[in-house]
């Protein structure tokens, strides 16, 4: 553990722009974070404060439930499967918060590469997120609906890790709001400075330590080239987000409507 620890450590990963904290200390959670201040192809920047992203919830503290109070959060999207979220419900919720169980995966596991080999891991797991689109197609579809609705907002989406079915979310809303794919990449690419604690606390999980002991580090390494080609593709695929988005039945003007209550005016 401690040479794993060691070699995420020496992994340097640069947070973009601007400076503003992104990542909120959590006890209870590693990787909860904040979408705002990523600036779009047409000049705008994303609201701070508006969409938070974040690894499972379940070990909240009292004093973390307050901090998400503070923040405003009006909603949290849960994108763990139904057997992840029977293990580890979410039970110390502030009543004032609405709960969206939006399972991107029926069953955990499975899928086209339920292997991710060292030797192409990136072009496994790009893979296994355009799958992720075909199996959870609803579950993103539903969750970028909630988020262009004002009354949804602060609103923070999870899954257990906080990187693979939420960096694919996380990918779709900032690409459909126009942010480019080196932005979107940066962005992925925070979640390995805290992986280590993630990972040390799956350790001991009575359903994921078994498979965290047999994986092999990297694996688990938010590598930028993992999103990235899962991006390409996806454009190459659907001509983009937004292709996507008409082929899976967002509604019309879904987008329009995030872009009005997410993006800060152009100066």
């Amino acid at each position: 553990m401690w040479g794993l620890l060691r070699r995420y450590r020496r992994r340097v990963v640069a947070t973009p722009e601007p400076a503003r904290a992104r990542l909120v200390n959590l006890v209870g959670a590693f990787n909860f974070r904040d979408l705002g201040g990523y600036a779009t192809e047409d000049h705008r920047r994303v609201r701070w404060g508006s969409v938070f992203r974040s690894d499972a919830l379940h070990a909240l503290t009292t004093d973390d439930v307050a901090a998400l109070e503070s923040m405003g959060v009006a909603t949290i999207v849960d994108l763990r499967a139904a057997s992840e979220v029977d293990l580890d419900p979410l039970t110390a919720l502030s009543h004032d918060v609405t709960y969206r169980h939006l399972p991107v995966l029926k069953v955990l596991g499975g899928g086209p590469t339920p292997t991710v080999h060292l030797e192409r891991v990136d072009e496994d797991l790009s893979a296994r997120y355009l799958w992720y689109l075909e199996e959870g197609g609803d579950a993103f579809v539903s969750a970028l609906v909630l988020i262009s609705q004002r009354e949804a907002l602060p609103l923070v989406f999870h899954c257990t890790a906080g990187k693979d079915r939420t960096g694919v979310l996380a990918a779709l809303l900032l690409r459909g709001l126009g942010v480019s794919i080196d932005t979107v990449v940066a962005d992925y690419e925070i979640t390995a400075q805290r992986m280590p604690l993630i990972i040390e606390r799956l350790r001991s999980h009575p359903v994921h330590g078994e498979a965290v002991a047999q994986m092999e580090a990297r694996v688990y390494e938010a590598e930028g080239r993992s999103i990235r080609l899962f991006v390409e593709a996806l454009e190459a695929r659907y001509g983009g987000v937004i292709g996507w988005a008409n082929d899976a039945g967002l509604p019309a003007g879904t987008f329009e409507r995030i872009a009005d209550l997410l993006l800060e005016p152009q100066d």
